[in-house]
Order: structure tokens, then C-alpha cells, then sequence
């Protein structure tokens, strides 16, 4: 908790070296089940120094059908809530390649069916959430921006081998817009 206060801080107190980014990213994911997981994401990040930007977002993913653990789950929602890194590395004017790390929680819900119960049933859970990529920035201008990015992400990591956890390789494309530095 004491981490997500100091990046929120790091993310609302002004500084005028630092520069704030507002991204929305769409997303896919394919797990290891041979399913698609389709989203939306959305981050606040904040430069801490030419190399390292630190935010926080939010993601809602679905999934209509999920085969896991022998189960037949319909109708999946992720909601994960994160904290964000992210290292750019060495850039020219135009692309900025990053490597990015996140973690947080993951709000699920989800019908499913065993075996021994015909009638679907609703399943409500908390897991943790985490997500690591490579990706690149295409500046199309001071104040906008096209991201691609490609990694692997899990939905619900547990100590408990009964709960779904999606997991994968992801792919997203979105914008970034970029507010200007204060002089």
C-alpha cells in the first residue's frame, strides 16, 4: 500500500522537469489454453528522469469461453488494477523503445460448469495481477503519440491451484498523449 501512495504522490505533485502521459491501449492476449482475451487499458505515468516514467492503470478484459482446470468457464472478467515501470532505452527523435513492468490486483468474475453440476454457477475472486513487455513509442508529434508493445501477462496468480489464472503472450496497440512540460 505504501508503494502505491508514493507513486500516486510521484504522479500528482507537480514538478516542472517532469513530463505526464494519459496512454489508452487496446489489447490481446492468448493464453495457454489456446484462448483469446480481449481488452482495454487505461494508465496515468509520470517521468522520474530521462529514463524511468511510473504510473498507475486500470484494464477491463473478457473472455466468452475459458477451458482451465477440466472446467468450462463462460463469460470471464478481468479488472485489474496496477502499478506501472517503465526503463526507456536509448532513443531517437521518432521511436522510443521501453521495457515495462506491472503488478496489482485483479478483480474476476466468472460462470462456471463442473462436471458433476449441469447448471453454470457465478465465481467472484482477487488475485494478484502482473505484466512484463517490450514495447515501442512512435512519436507522431510533441504532444501524441501511436505504442505497440508485446510481453506476457497473468491474470490471477494464487497460491491456490484451484483459481483461474489466465495467463499468456499479449500484444497491444494504443495512443499516448502527452501534457506539456512546465517551464
Amino acid at each position: 500500500m505504501k508503494y502505491l501512495l508514493s507513486i500516486l504522490l510521484i504522479l500528482f505533485l507537480p514538478n516542472s522537469r517532469s513530463t505526464a502521459q494519459f496512454s489508452v491501449q487496446y489489447q490481446k492476449l492468448y493464453s495457454t489454453h489456446n484462448d483469446w482475451f480481449t481488452g482495454i487499458g487505461i494508465a496515468q505515468h509520470k517521468n522520474i528522469n530521462q529514463r524511468f516514467s511510473v504510473g498507475v492503470g486500470i484494464e477491463y478484459s473478457h473472455a466468452p469461453l475459458h477451458n482451465d482446470n477440466g472446467w468450462v468457464l463462460t463469460n470471464l472478467n478481468f479488472v485489474p488494477v496496477f502499478v506501472d515501470l517503465k526503463y526507456q532505452c536509448q532513443e531517437n527523435k521518432q521511436l522510443h523503445p521501453y521495457i515495462h513492468l506491472s503488478q496489482g490486483i485483479s478483480i474476476i468474475s466468472y460462470f462456471r460448469k463442473d462436471n458433476s453440476i449441469q447448471t453454470p454457477y457465478k465465481i467472484k475472486e482477487a488475485g494478484y495481477y502482473a505484466s512484463g513487455g517490450m514495447g515501442v513509442i512512435i512519436m507522431l508529434n510533441s504532444f501524441i503519440s501511436v505504442d505497440v508493445e508485446t510481453g506476457i501477462k497473468s491474470f490471477h496468480i494464487s497460491g491456490n491451484d484451484l483459481e483461474v489464472n489466465p495467463h499468456g503472450v499479449a500484444g497491444s496497440i494504443g495512443i499516448i498523449f502527452f501534457q506539456k512540460r512546465k517551464k
